[in-house]
């Protein structure tokens, strides 16, 4: 399974007596502009004057890497007469679960708590029974029983041959809401700088051709932007 990282920059060329502005304009639109701008060359980069004699070009660049690290979550909820006893039976079943993680070689810093929810859990009354004998529940008379607790967890498992455990040992400690495994990249860095590479390459042979084509020359990047 690969995941692929795309990378999409803007870099602005400048020249320093003409302004072509150009993502797949007619030449003539070019020639329009760089009569219009020469004149305000000597104010290029003020905050009254933008940057005029600029080509902007676009490239992109895509990278794949084969995943390392996988996630998994996974909750517990326990409704109680009030909120310690709701709590310490979630605890009891978090701490089960976790300590089948650890087992399986899952380190603590790898173990994150996501949410720990308190709520009031209502039940309702059920009314007398109708004429035909059958009991119905009266949307209208709920009353506050107790509390609902609920935490999810994530965990993160660098040594993606130990999932299988890790969802053994989830499934006897009863939690719920099992989610995953998600597979990602655990550092990302290496493939992202490797896209980022080729979109930079991409972009500058396009501004080559353009400068060529419109009788420019192409004298440094004025700006760079980075979207992935």
């Amino acid at each position: 399974m690969e995941t692929p990282f795309e990378h999409n920059p803007h870099s602005l060329f400048r020249d320093p007596l003409v302004k072509i502005s150009v993502i797949g304009v007619l030449a003539i639109l070019a020639l329009y502009l760089l009569v219009q701008t020469i004149d305000g060359v000597q104010n290029f980069g003020t905050a009254t004057n933008a940057p005029t004699n600029t080509i902007t070009v676009t490239g992109e660049g895509t990278a794949t890497a084969i995943p390392d690290t996988a996630t998994i979550s996974f909750g517990a909820t326990a409704t109680g007469a009030d909120v310690a006893t709701a709590e310490k039976n979630v605890t009891d079943t978090i701490n089960a679960a976790l300590a089948s993680t650890k087992a399986a070689g899952i380190a603590s810093s790898d173990i994150t708590t996501t949410s720990f929810d308190v709520s009031p859990h209502y039940s309702n009354s059920v009314c007398p029974p109708t004429p035909s004998g059958v009991a119905i529940i009266c949307s209208n008379n709920s009353t506050q029983s107790g509390y609902d607790v609920s935490e999810n967890v994530e965990v993160k498992i660098h040594d993606t041959s130990e999932v299988s455990a890790v969802l053994q040992g989830l499934a006897a400690a009863n939690v719920s809401n099992i989610s995953g495994p998600d597979y990602v990249v655990g550092d990302p860095s290496a493939v992202q700088a490797q896209a980022r590479g080729q979109a930079i390459q991409k972009a500058q042979a396009d501004a080559k051709v353009l400068a060529g084509q419109l009788g420019v020359s192409i004298v440094k990047i004025v700006s760079f932007t980075d979207n992935q």
